[in-house]
């Protein structure tokens, strides 16, 4: 799924507080998946989450714990 505002964006490789896009990426994962984000000063943002589907149900797979 992507999602893309036509905001003021960001330099996503400058710091930034908080847990936001990090949480973000660190569940996508848990999840077999990935996260980006692209971005840019003045340009807007897009953010993917790419995750993998049971063939069977449609349903996100999950990941051994």
């Amino acid at each position: 799924m992507s999602v893309r505002d036509g905001g003021r964006g960001f330099d996503p490789r400058s710091p930034h507080e908080g847990y936001g896009l990090a949480g973000l990426r660190a569940r996508a994962e848990e999840a077999g998946g990935r996260a980006a984000v692209h971005s840019a000063p003045g340009s807007g943002t897009t953010v993917t989450v790419r995750l993998p589907l049971n063939p069977l149900s449609g349903e996100p797979s999950r990941s051994p714990r």
